[in-house]
């Protein structure tokens, strides 16, 4: 384990994705697939940004209440 960790800090990002991709096409089995693929979407959503923006609804209406009006007609 700790081998895999000292080799990951000397890989580039690129050769990572690299090893990553070889492995992966080496699989055949749908489940492990379906799984990284899984992994993968939960890492992906992490990343993002969540803005919750309804909180903001009425002082922004109400701060912008002319503009919405002009845009409106």
């Amino acid at each position: 384990m700790l081998n895999l960790i000292q080799k990951s800090f000397i890989m580039s990002i690129d050769e990572m994705k690299l090893k990553a991709i070889e492995k992966i096409k080496s699989l055949d089995n749908e489940e492990t697939l379906k799984n990284i693929l899984s992994e993968l979407d939960k890492s992906e959503n992490k990343l993002k940004p969540v803005y919750n923006l309804s909180q903001h609804f009425d002082s922004i209406s109400k701060r912008y209440d002319k503009t919405f009006k002009k845009l409106a007609k």
